[in-house]
């Protein structure tokens, strides 16, 4: 039985190239001529044990072949990719890799394999040999990991987007997995599924002390992890604390991405002469735009309320993506 031991990079790439054509060469022969097809391009990246990464990139940057490598679903065309101190290079290691390294993807309803959410879930243990009761301990602790106990003789298709996907999750968590990686798995969902998909995700995470790989393009979800990676054309351009990479405002442009909605609206109004501290979180936007303007004694409308109407007065109207800097100041 393979043990995680700590103190380990959970995850690491080294000078990683992949190539979705396996006669790729580049143009003379060469693998690493800049003239061959590579959605990976001499990719080094790791990933610390219980650490939160976020690794944005635009469509067809290559973050989601990224996520297929790392659990061995593609094998690099040259490199060395070593999960949980296994080499994904020996087919060996392939099994246990994959019971460790858990993957969620995109759409819920592609992993839907049963009629009722408790067989659902019971379909990973069950394939890899768990005993029948361990099986239902599993199932009580995924269910309870995602706030989803109520829902457990429930038919997966008459649930909600985020609430399919919290059932994919805990799919994915009935397996015990010391990496989950979520690839776009937020992408299909309305806000509110994805507010849930990520809470649930940051719990994990912070209490049950699961390593995540975010695969994203909302830069909102990014700001919750502790590093955020970008990826452009099969390389790593960037990565840092998540405050520090959207600071770079102008190069992000460069690789078609944006500030988080609510990171430009603490800087509107910064720049406007009341000072907000960024955050990704409406409501917690909305208390600092009321603290700051308590502290400068301006009559911001509602804000100047003492019962937190103020509040939720501007938090609805950043979630509405009204523009609250020009509003305010």
């Amino acid at each position: 039985m393979f043990l995680y031991e700590g103190d380990m990079e959970a995850i690491k790439f080294e000078k990683v190239y992949f190539s979705y054509d396996s006669e790729a060469q580049g143009g003379d022969g060469d693998l690493f001529s800049s003239g061959g097809d590579f959605v990976l391009r001499g990719v080094d990246f790791a990933v610390e044990e219980g650490e939160f990464v976020a690794v944005l990139g635009h469509n067809g940057s290559g973050k989601s072949t990224l996520a297929r490598l790392t659990n061995g679903l593609l094998a690099p065309t040259s490199g060395q990719i070593t999960a949980l101190g296994l080499s994904a290079s020996d087919e060996k290691n392939l099994f246990e890799i994959r019971k460790q390294v858990g993957i969620v993807f995109q759409n819920p309803d592609n992993q839907t394999v049963a009629s009722i959410v408790e067989d659902d879930i019971a379909f990973g243990p069950e394939n890899v040999g768990v005993e029948r009761e361990e099986i239902g301990k599993r199932i009580d602790f995924a269910l309870r990991a995602v706030g989803m106990e109520e829902f457990r003789h429930a038919t997966p298709t008459r649930l909600s987007g985020g609430q399919k996907q919290r059932i994919a999750i805990a799919g994915v968590l009935a397996l015990k997995p010391r990496v989950m990686i979520l690839d776009e798995a937020t992408a299909m969902l309305d806000p509110r599924g994805r507010k849930e998909v990520m809470d649930v995700v940051l719990r994990l995470n912070r209490e049950e002390k699961i390593t995540v790989i975010l695969i994203t393009h909302f830069p909102e979800e990014a700001l919750l992890a502790d590093r955020a990676v970008v990826m452009h054309q099969g390389e790593i351009v960037m990565q840092g604390k998540p405050e520090e990479v959207f600071e770079k405002g102008e190069e992000l442009k460069k690789y078609s991405l944006v500030m988080p909605r609510s990171v430009k609206i603490c800087r509107q109004l910064s720049t406007a002469g009341l000072s907000v501290a960024d955050s990704m979180d409406a409501h917690t936007v909305a208390e600092r735009i009321f603290q700051a303007s308590q502290k400068v004694s301006l009559d911001m409308l509602a804000l100047n309320k003492t019962d937190g109407a103020g509040t939720r007065l501007v938090a609805r109207k950043i979630e509405e993506n009204e523009d609250i800097g020009r509003v305010y100041c």
